[in-house]
């Protein structure tokens, strides 16, 4: 059944990149990055159903995975996609990690943090 929903959300991404976006976000873009949201959500799904479950088991289980290596996350305080509970415990178990909160969502933190995301791997 699983398998059944990505490939119809597949789908819909190729074919109204606009109803993919609405899911991460009511704020404006621009056509460009409304295709490249589409192409990023069709990509995650690529693998199919069991490669998407795994990963959501790494970011859901009572004691997350947590790389041996430094991360800086930026977090959308209004995010209904990722709640920030789950980024909070990631960032919480990790030596050397922060986490900066944003006021958007999921997408609209993401588009706004770009800057300081590139900044940040620069250094």
């Amino acid at each position: 059944m699983l398998d059944f929903f990505f490939r119809i959300s597949d789908t819909f991404a190729g074919i109204a990149p606009d109803v993919v976006a609405t899911q991460y976000t009511d704020c404006d873009m621009s056509d460009e990055t409304r295709e490249a949201v589409a192409r990023d959500f069709r990509e995650g799904f690529r693998q199919g159903p069991g490669a998407a479950v795994r990963e959501g088991r790494l970011f859901t289980e009572s004691t997350p995975f947590v790389p041996d290596a430094t991360i800086s996350a930026w977090h959308g305080i209004e995010d209904g996609n990722a709640p920030l509970a789950g980024v909070e415990r990631l960032v919480g178990g990790a030596p050397n990690a922060t986490l900066g909160r944003r006021r958007g969502d999921h997408l609209s933190t993401f588009l706004e943090a770009r800057s300081d995301v590139l900044e940040w791997l620069a250094a």
